[in-house]
């Protein structure tokens, strides 16, 4: 059993174990909660992340605004992403 065989049995397990788990709930609709947090991250970065990278880099946007930024743009929003039904479906598969 390889390693990514162990990683996607433990995540089995743990569903079992937690039977109220959000992600008991999401498993279970027809992919579309998949399609729908792709479509999320796509809209991120194409109206979030480039324009505001773009703003800066144009010099629309002074250094200490466009750190806290990135902060809030390459932190936090793969954290939120991370725990999306989609990511979960790619671990899964």
């Amino acid at each position: 059993m390889s390693n990514y065989d162990r990683s996607t049995d433990l995540i089995d397990r743990e569903m079992k174990k937690n039977s109220n788990w959000i992600w008991n709930y999401w498993d279970k609709s027809n992919n579309k909660i998949y399609y729908i947090s792709w479509a999320i991250s796509v809209f991120y970065s194409l109206f979030i992340v480039f324009p505001t990278v773009s703003t800066y880099v144009n010099g629309g946007m002074d250094d200490l605004t466009f750190g806290i930024l990135l902060f809030f743009l390459f932190i936090i929003g793969p954290i939120l992403f991370a725990y999306s039904p989609g990511f979960y479906y790619l671990i899964k598969k």
